[in-house]
């Protein structure tokens, strides 16, 4: 089970200081679910909340823009940042005849 300071540490990767909308038991279990990997867990984390705003949209009305649609995008390339900081995962080579 995760820590509490892991939680915590992952709210702070993930970007969620929010326990509202990420709960300690929600993150414990992207934890757990990657040994203990917060790079993993915090890559998992961005692509779920790319998801939920992948129709956002950038609008310009009365002379005001309002730019959401590179949301997704930037949220992406977290989710790519943390991966690339995951654990090397090793498992064994199996010869096919």
């Amino acid at each position: 089970m995760a820590e509490q300071a892991e939680i915590d540490r992952l709210r702070r990767m993930a970007g969620v200081p929010d326990v509202m909308e990420y709960a300690d038991t929600l993150l414990a279990d992207y934890i757990d679910r990657h040994d203990g990997d917060l790079h993993a867990a915090a890559a998992d984390v961005y692509d779920e909340r790319a998801a939920a705003v992948a129709a956002n949209y950038d609008a310009t009305a009365d002379g005001t823009t309002l730019q959401k649609g590179q949301q997704p995008g930037n949220l992406r390339r977290m989710a790519e940042y943390h991966r690339a900081r995951m654990r090397v995962k090793y498992g064994s080579l199996h010869k096919h005849a």
